[in-house]
């Protein structure tokens, strides 16, 4: 009994749809790959920052009884409308 050719041609459909999958996904994880070890690269140690801290360990305040919370506050404390001066 042979195979019809419609049977054929949708397996070399499916086939050619299969690789091409493999090869977007294969695509996307070395772009993301790159992607990451790029910004992985990019972080740096503040040792600075550290080096201040630990300087500056004895005359910092004892931490307050129960709990506390620490609250980190971001923005800018010029006016909108102000001028900004010359650098």
């Amino acid at each position: 009994m042979p195979v019809p050719e419609s049977w054929w041609r949708s397996r070399k459909v499916l086939r050619r749809l299969g690789i091409g999958a493999v090869l977007l996904f294969a695509v996307t994880a070395g772009a993301g790959w790159l992607l990451y070890q790029r910004l992985d690269g990019n972080i740096r140690t503040d040792e600075a920052a550290a080096r201040a801290l630990a300087a500056d360990h004895g005359k910092r305040p004892r931490p307050a009884p129960g709990k506390a919370q620490n609250i980190l506050v971001l923005g800018s404390d010029k006016e909108a409308n102000a001028p900004t001066p010359p650098c």
